[in-house]
C-alpha cells in the first residue's frame, strides 16, 4: 500500500494533517508479468513499490543502477522512452510515466532482442526470400542464356567451317525466335556461298583468276574497259600441226596440258594475267587488269624462263621416251610488245571474256610470227628494248 500524510496549515499551527491510504490489491493486475515486457512502480528513491516480482517488493529493493529508473527521476518530462543497457549486459527498451506524486512512476522494459525479434523473423525471412528469387533467376537467366548461346555457339562452330572452304552444314533450326530465323538466313548464305565458290572455281578454271579476283570486285569496271599501257605477250609452237598429226588424242591432250600448265605458271609467277589458248598458242597480258610495276621487264623474264623450262621438258620427255621425235625437239616462239591497248571485257552482256585489243596486240602477234623468220625464240619491239636495256641484253 501506499500511505500519504498531507498537513494542512491553519494560522500557525497545524491542527490537521490528511492521511490518504492507496491499497494497490486494486491496480495489482498492472504490474503482474505478462507478454514480453515487465512493468513495476518505484518512489522517488527508487525503491520498487510494486513488481511481478514480489520478493523484490518485499526486500524494498533500490532500483537507482537502472539507467530507466535514474532517467525518469532526473527528467522533467512526465513520460519518455529510451534504450539502455542494464547492469546485466543485456540491452533494453524502456519508458516511464510519472504518477504526479511523491515523485512516483510506472516504468515499463523489453529486451531488446525479444522486442525486435519479429523485426528480425522479418528480415530473415525477407532475405530468403531474396536468395530464393535470387536463385530462380539466376536459373532462368541460366535456361535462357543457354537456349541463345548453345544455337550461337554451333553458328559460330559452322562460321569457322565456312571460312575453311567446308559448306556443307551440321545445324538446323531448334527455336522460334530471332536465333531460329537467323539459323535459316545463315544456311541460305551458306548455300550461297558455295554456289559462288563453285562459280568462282569454274571461272577460275576457264579465266584467270586475277581477272575473276577483279571481276568479283567490279565487274561494271571491266566491262567499261580501259586504255592502258601494257605489255602484250604471244607464244606458239613451231610445227606444232606436224606434231599433232603424229600423237593420238590421249597423247595430244597429255603434251598440251603438260606445257601449257608449265609455260602458265611462270607466266603467272610472273604477274602475268593469262589472256586465252588458241591451240597451242598462249596470250598473255602484263599490266592489267592489275597494275604491275615494271611489266615490259617482267614479261620478259617470264619469256627467258619459258625457254629455258621447255628445254628441261625436251629433256624430260627425251629420257622417258614420251611422245614422239618432233615434240622430244619440240620450239616454241615469242613476240612481246609493250603501248596502249584497249583491255576489258569483249563480247555480249551474256557471254564475253577479258581481252586486249588495238596496234599494240597486233604488232607482238606479229613479232611472234616474224620470230620464224629471224630463227629466234624471242622477238621484241623497239619499245620493250627501250625499257630494258639497262636489265638485259638484247
Amino acid at each position: 500500500s501506499i500511505c500519504l500524510s498531507i498537513p494542512i496549515e491553519e494560522g500557525e499551527k497545524s491542527e490537521y494533517v490528511l492521511v490518504i491510504l492507496l491499497k494497490l490489491e486494486r491496480i495489482l493486475d498492472a504490474f503482474k508479468k505478462s507478454g514480453i515486457n515487465t512493468t513495476y512502480m518505484v518512489n522517488g528513491d527508487g525503491m520498487v513499490l510494486a513488481h511481478s516480482d514480489m520478493s523484490l517488493v518485499q526486500s524494498g529493493k533500490i532500483l537507482m543502477s537502472t539507467p530507466i529508473v535514474r532517467s525518469m527521476l532526473t527528467n522533467q518530462a512526465n513520460n519518455g522512452l529510451e534504450s539502455f543497457e542494464d547492469t546485466d549486459g543485456k540491452k533494453y527498451l524502456g519508458s516511464f510515466k510519472k504518477l504526479g506524486f511523491a515523485n512516483a512512476g510506472v516504468i515499463s522494459v523489453v529486451e531488446e532482442d525479444i522486442a525486435f525479434k519479429p523485426v528480425y523473423q522479418i528480415q530473415e525471412r525477407n532475405i530468403l526470400i531474396m536468395i530464393i528469387s535470387l536463385c530462380i533467376s539466376l536459373i532462368i537467366i541460366f535456361v535462357f542464356a543457354k537456349s541463345i548461346s548453345t544455337p550461337v555457339l554451333k553458328l559460330l562452330g559452322e562460321t569457322i567451317k565456312i571460312s575453311k572452304g567446308i559448306f556443307q552444314l551440321d545445324i538446323s533450326r531448334s527455336t522460334n525466335d530471332e536465333v531460329g530465323v537467323l539459323t535459316d538466313y545463315f544456311k541460305t548464305m551458306a548455300k550461297g556461298l558455295e554456289e559462288r565458290e563453285k562459280v568462282k572455281s569454274m571461272l577460275g578454271s576457264m579465266i584467270d583468276p586475277v581477272v575473276v579476283s577483279e571481276g568479283m570486285k567490279d565487274l561494271a569496271a571491266l566491262k567499261r574497259g580501259d586504255e592502258k599501257t601494257i605489255t602484250a605477250f604471244f607464244s606458239d609452237v613451231a610445227g606444232f600441226s606436224s606434231i599433232s598429226e603424229q600423237l593420238t588424242s590421249v597423247e595430244l591432250a597429255g603434251l598440251l596440258n603438260e606445257y601449257l600448265s608449265a609455260m602458265t605458271l611462270i607466266l603467272k609467277s610472273n604477274e602475268g594475267v593469262l589472256d586465252k589458248y588458241i591451240g597451242d598458242a598462249i596470250v598473255g597480258i602484263f599490266g592489267a587488269p592489275v597494275a604491275v610495276n615494271e611489266h615490259y621487264l617482267k614479261a620478259s623474264r617470264a619469256s627467258l624462263e619459258m625457254i629455258h623450262k621447255l628445254s628441261e621438258l625436251r629433256e624430260y620427255w627425251t629420257k622417258n621416251n614420251l611422245y614422239n621425235r618432233d615434240a622430244q625437239e619440240m620450239d616454241i616462239r615469242i613476240g612481246l610488245n609493250t603501248g596502249l591497248a584497249k583491255v576489258g571485257f569483249m563480247g555480249t552482256d551474256a557471254m564475253g571474256s577479258y581481252t586486249m585489243m588495238g596496234d599494240t596486240v597486233n604488232l607482238a602477234a606479229r613479232l611472234e610470227a616474224a620470230a620464224k623468220d629471224y630463227g629466234v625464240n624471242i622477238l621484241i619491239s623497239e619499245s620493250v628494248k627501250s625499257n630494258i636495256e639497262e636489265e638485259m641484253f638484247t
